[in-house]
């Protein structure tokens, strides 16, 4: 099989990892391949080289390729057009964020660690959404703050909340904040209902404000949104106090016990 670029320092190397090239052909071939999409050299909806060209190239078996085309698929960086020909495609963003959360999960994040993060990036997100802020994403902020004045239920509150704050980092149009932000309120989106609930009179905390920092996207005041920015945070925090959780808890140590 042809060299696909991938190697190890040999005098580096630990001694008890597999050598690279007794891994299997098919791995190679979708790492080529996924290298190849992720860095943009083949970009979004480009059609990716049919099975026979892929074997000429890589000098591999069909089988081999099809299996390594098996994989790609399966990580979402390939999707099946008219004629079963295969075309390139990134993750989505709520994929992304999705693996960005488990893997977070599994490092035993706390708490803390998602508040702290949450306080220190999403005032800096308003401030980025007053600069880069459109009509559209204007209208769709106060026809959010609409319908959470209109609404009663409680789950409709809470999800009209992340609603919110999804709409303004996606505002930004900034993959990584995105990306980054989703995965944090995975983490504690299962929580924020027991939170919610305990704080006094939290649907009207949170329109004040949501309608302030809808009169500062308005005028582009990104130091004003930022403020209540801050503020809605803090109240999360005192959410969680209240409601007793342990700011120093695992997230994931407190979904099992739950």
């Amino acid at each position: 099989m042809r060299s696909l670029g991938y190697g190890l320092d040999s005098e580096n190397a630990m001694s008890n990892l597999t050598p690279i090239n007794n891994r299997p052909a098919y791995l190679l071939v979708f790492e080529a391949l996924q290298e190849e999409i992720l860095s943009g050299r083949l970009g979004e909806d480009t059609a990716i080289p049919t099975e026979m060209d892929l074997c000429k190239q890589f000098d591999v078996q069909r089988s081999t390729v099809r299996e390594g085309i098996r994989l790609l698929e399966q990580s979402g960086l390939a999707r099946r057009g008219s004629g079963k020909r295969l075309y390139a495609t990134r993750p989505r963003t709520s994929e992304a964020a999705e693996s960005t959360s488990r893997g977070l999960e599994r490092h035993g994040v706390r708490f803390i660690d998602i508040w702290e993060a949450i306080a220190t990036i999403l005032p800096e997100t308003a401030v980025l959404a007053a600069r880069k802020m459109q009509p559209k994403h204007l209208a769709h902020l106060h026809q959010l703050t609409a319908n959470l004045e209109a609404s009663e239920d409680s789950e409709h509150i809470v999800f009209l909340s992340v609603e919110y704050l999804q709409a303004v980092w996606e505002s930004t149009e900034n993959r990584v904040i995105s990306i980054m932000l989703q995965s944090l309120n995975m983490l504690v989106q299962s929580s924020l209902r027991e939170v919610f609930d305990v704080l006094p009179n939290p649907r009207t905390r949170i329109l004040k404000a949501q309608k302030h920092m809808n009169a500062a996207f308005d005028s582009g005041d990104g130091a004003l949104a930022a403020k209540w920015m801050v503020r809605h945070v803090d109240d999360l925090r005192r959410g969680y106090e209240v409601a007793g959780i342990d700011l120093n808890r695992e997230v994931g140590a407190l979904s099992k016990s739950g």
